[in-house]
């Protein structure tokens, strides 16, 4: 949904380069959160 809205703003289609980077900064941020979640989980309060 992210890139229709960027499409929209910007009237025209989102690149593939920006498709793959906007794809690898959410891989990146699920993976982290999931890091952090399973660190939090076993050593946290």
């Amino acid at each position: 949904l992210l890139f229709y809205g960027v499409e929209a703003v910007i009237r025209r289609p989102v690149s593939e380069r920006m498709m793959e980077m906007g794809y690898r900064a959410g891989l990146l941020l699920v993976l982290g959160f999931m890091g952090f979640v399973f660190w939090n989980d076993l050593f946290g309060c």
